[in-house]
C-alpha cells in the first residue's frame, strides 16, 4: 500500500506528488494539460487577454468587477488563453468558468 500523496503546487501548472507523506526526494512530476480560470464572485468579467495569447505566471487574464470592488484574475502558470462562452464586460456568478489555460508544449516537443 502507498499510503498518503501530497501535492505540492508552486502556482504553475506542474504538480509534483510524493507517495507516502514524503518529502520532494523521488517524487513524481505531472504536467496537467489545462487549468480552468473561474470567476472569485459574482460581477462583471473584463478580459486583459486574448484567446490564443500565451501566457506566464502572475500575467492578468481578467477582472471582475462588482460595487466598486475588483479582483485580478492572474494567471496561476504559464499557458496558452482559450476563451469560452463568456464575453467581456458579461455578468458572471462567483465559480462561473470564464477561461482555460492550456500548457505549453515541452521544449523540444
Amino acid at each position: 500500500m502507498i499510503g498518503p500523496l501530497n501535492v505540492y503546487d508552486s502556482r504553475t501548472s506542474d504538480l509534483t506528488v510524493c507517495a507516502g507523506g514524503s518529502s520532494r526526494p523521488g517524487a513524481v512530476r505531472v504536467t496537467l494539460p489545462f487549468m480552468d480560470i473561474f470567476a472569485p464572485f459574482a460581477g462583471h468579467v473584463r478580459f486583459e487577454a486574448s484567446d490564443g495569447q500565451t501566457v506566464t505566471t502572475g500575467d492578468r487574464l481578467a477582472v471582475v468587477e462588482a460595487v466598486k470592488v475588483e479582483a485580478v484574475v492572474a494567471a496561476p502558470g504559464p499557458g496558452v488563453v482559450q476563451r469560452g462562452s463568456v464575453e467581456d464586460f458579461s455578468r458572471v456568478d462567483g465559480g462561473d468558468l470564464i477561461l482555460r489555460l492550456t500548457a505549453l508544449p515541452e521544449p523540444g516537443q
